[in-house]
């Protein structure tokens, strides 16, 4: 099993197959850890159902790490577990609220995955018949964002 990325607040990881933890609440939010070294963060207001949902998908989880909270911040903290997975450079197999989408998506149905890349790399507004927009506002509000995921380790 590939080394389990720093969970702040989460309880020790445990594996699927021990006994859980005996805590309060299962409302809150969740790492299950794969053997392949991926992870998948979720939240849930009652995780023990929700986990067996996930076992149907994914055979391969091999650790779940498992931290408490309110039903109200569930959202926002889960939108900020990913963020701190992804600075960590954890492959992530979540589909949505993750900047570095793993697989196939629905641009790929628009774009081939190598017109996309050369885009990236290339800072002129066209590619092909393809033209970026060129919105200053754009630019001005998604300039962090895109030098956050420039700086992300590439994801293949």
């Amino acid at each position: 099993m590939q080394k389990q990325p720093s969970l702040t607040g989460f309880c020790e990881s445990f594996a699927p197959t021990s006994v859980w933890p005996a805590i309060e609440s299962y409302c809150g939010l969740y790492v299950l850890h794969f053997a392949n070294g991926d992870a998948y963060a979720g939240l849930s207001v009652d995780f023990r159902r929700r986990y067996l949902d996930h076992r149907e998908t994914w055979p391969d989880i091999v650790a779940i790490s498992f931290r408490v909270v309110d039903r109200e911040a569930l959202r926002r903290e889960e939108r900020r577990l990913i963020r701190e997975l992804e600075k960590q450079g954890v492959p992530l197999r979540n589909s949505s609220l993750t900047t570095i989408v793993r697989g196939h998506s629905p641009l790929d149905d628009l774009v081939p995955p190598s017109r996309q890349k050369a885009w990236l790399r290339n800072q002129s507004n066209e590619i092909g018949e393809l033209r970026r927009p060129a919105d200053p506002a754009a630019i001005r509000r998604n300039g962090r964002a895109l030098a956050r995921f420039r700086r992300l380790p590439a994801q293949e």
